[in-house]
This record gives C-alpha cells, structure tokens and sequence, in this order.
C-alpha cells in the first residue's frame, strides 16, 4: 500500500531534477550571452 506521503515524493523528485537542470541550462545560456556582451564592448573600447 502506498502512502500519500510516498506518492508526493516520487513525484517530487524529477521536479526538482528538472527545475536544477532548467536553471543550470538558463545559467549557462545567461553566461554565454554575457561573455559575448562584454566580449563585444571590449572589442569596440579598443
């Protein structure tokens, strides 16, 4: 017999799996997008 409290944390888990993999994914993607803004504004100080 499963518990409420079984089922909540099955389900819990591959959220919160997902919503570390959304944020690193976001994280990465918000460097990138950095580092070539200031990529860009270095190269045009010069």
């Amino acid at each position: 017999i499963l518990q409420p409290s079984d089922i909540i944390k099955k389900c819990e888990q591959p959220v919160i799996i997902g919503t570390l993999l959304s944020t690193t994914v976001v994280g990465a993607i918000s460097l990138v997008v950095y580092g070539v803004f200031m990529a860009k504004i270095a190269a045009s100080m010069l």
